[in-house]
């Protein structure tokens, strides 16, 4: 009994799919935006000419202006000498192990 339910479903996710797959394909051809514009100015749409005539002036180009960058404060600058002095000591290779010496010799501090 399971496996006709199984193989009737099965079925019907084909029959969905290739359902779609048809109605997809069909779509009815439709003027683009432009093909409409143009069919519009040549019947005296004037806001239809008025944007065909914007699309065919070339394009101009800017050139970037300079941004007014602001000064950086004080604790910006120091946060940024902390955070380069953190990637200089990740990148460096690792030296021995800091030796300091000890500030009360070692007989007193076996026996107080």
């Amino acid at each position: 009994m399971s496996d006709v339910r199984n193989s009737l479903r099965v079925g019907r996710s084909i029959v969905l799919v290739g359902s779609l797959i048809a109605a997809g394909c069909q779509t009815p051809s439709r003027l683009d935006f432009v093909e409409h514009s143009q069919e519009g100015c040549a019947i005296g749409d004037r806001s239809a000419c008025s944007m065909l005539d914007a699309l065919r002036k070339p394009l101009t180009r800017v050139e970037p202006t300079s941004v007014n960058r602001r000064q950086t404060t004080q604790a910006e600058k120091d946060a940024d000498a902390i955070m380069a002095g953190i990637r200089r000591a990740r990148s460096s290779t690792p030296a021995e192990r800091v030796k300091i010496a000890p500030t009360v010799p070692d007989d007193k501090l076996l026996n107080p």
